[in-house]
């Protein structure tokens, strides 16, 4: 229905922007991931596991989403899109993430992240609300999974 796959446009966005924080202020690219309406997770890669730390992203996203940053998609030639710096904060290559495909779809929020992408999104941040951290799990030696959903706030 509407109101599920609104909420997973929501979720997914948030992700996005999830994945930017990470990267902006540790360097972690996303391993894995799953969206649920209930709760979802991110695992990414983190060498120096910090627990204040992971929830101070939270708080950053949650910065991000106030602002009110607009959603825009456009399609770029892959010869275009591999000029762009870091496409994906996914822990794979450009390479294995486009393999033959010849246009690439971008999806911008606002100047804060650019990523190559072939979700749903809302149209601004503002839609969205806040996220919450719910927990984080140490998943061995530089791979962290931290869990948050929407706030109920």
């Amino acid at each position: 229905n509407w109101e599920r796959r609104y909420s997973l446009m929501k979720l997914h966005t948030a992700t996005h922007v999830l994945s930017e924080v990470l990267y902006k202020e540790a360097n972690a690219l996303v391993t894995g991931g799953q969206m649920n309406l209930d709760k979802c997770r991110m695992d990414f890669s983190l060498e120096n596991y910090d627990l204040e730390k992971v929830k101070s992203y939270i708080d950053k996203v949650n910065e991000v989403l106030e602002k009110n940053l607009s959603i825009s998609i456009k399609f770029l030639s892959k010869e275009e899109a591999m000029k762009l710096p870091r496409l994906s904060k996914l822990a794979k290559s450009p390479e294995e993430l486009f393999g033959d495909l010849e246009t690439i779809r971008i999806v911008n929020i606002g100047d804060f992240d650019v990523q190559a992408d072939g979700g749903t999104h809302v149209h601004s941040t503002g839609e969205i609300g806040k996220i919450e951290f719910i927990k984080c799990d140490n998943k061995g030696k530089n791979n962290r999974r931290v869990y948050y959903k929407f706030s109920e706030k």
